[in-house]
């Protein structure tokens, strides 16, 4: 039986830690905690040449975000598995996995009211990306979509442009050097 990181025995119970293992095995996937990151919640890598699959999981996430995040992560190592190089990262036989993934979870995961509602419309419109829970703002800090068009924000130690929405995600010009990147609208920023 693989072993898993020890938050994992801290967060869920045996059916769940079961139900881990076993796709781990199934998949020869190993999970690893990744340092804290506010814009990408899982990974899932793969190394053909040592014949391994490795999912991170930011170690920052609450316990039902975090096997939401596994779920995702398990779906693609499945889909990669199956279709090697022909899978497309988020197309219909990824979604049809991540479904069933989310399904069996349910059933062995008591979720908190608002992680349950968040799952249930995951199942029924499954799609690459989850809300992060909401979290309290410091001074000066605001969500990226509530600022107007034009304006300078600074996320990390730099600064940017908000320029145009694109879709899902607002074009920003790094203003140091005018190099463009995207941002999710629910960014936390630094007004200026």
């Amino acid at each position: 039986m693989p072993s898993l990181p020890e938050i994992f025995t801290q967060y869920y119970s045996a059916p769940v830690l079961q139900f881990l293992s076993d796709k781990a095995a199934q998949y020869k996937v190993n999970y690893f905690m990744q340092r804290s990151s506010r814009s990408r919640l899982g990974t899932f890598r793969s190394k053909p040449l040592w014949q391994k699959n490795e999912i991170h999981v930011a170690r920052n996430l609450e316990p039902d975000i975090m096997l939401i995040v596994l779920c995702h992560e398990l779906a693609h190592a499945e889909h990669y598995l199956k279709a090697k190089r022909r899978a497309k990262p988020h197309g219909p036989g990824w979604k049809k996995l991540y479904v069933q993934n989310l399904q069996e979870i349910m059933n062995l995961h008591e979720f908190s009211e608002e992680s349950l509602k968040m799952v249930v419309e995951l199942i029924a419109n499954p799609r690459a990306s989850i809300e992060s829970p909401a979290q309290e703002l410091k001074e000066n800090e605001v969500i990226l979509s509530e600022l107007p068009m034009g304006a300078c924000f600074q996320f990390g130690r730099t600064v940017y442009q908000k320029k145009e929405l694109r879709r899902t995600r607002y074009l920003c010009i790094r203003q140091n050097d005018q190099r463009q990147f995207t941002f999710r609208g629910d960014a936390v920023v630094r007004r200026l």
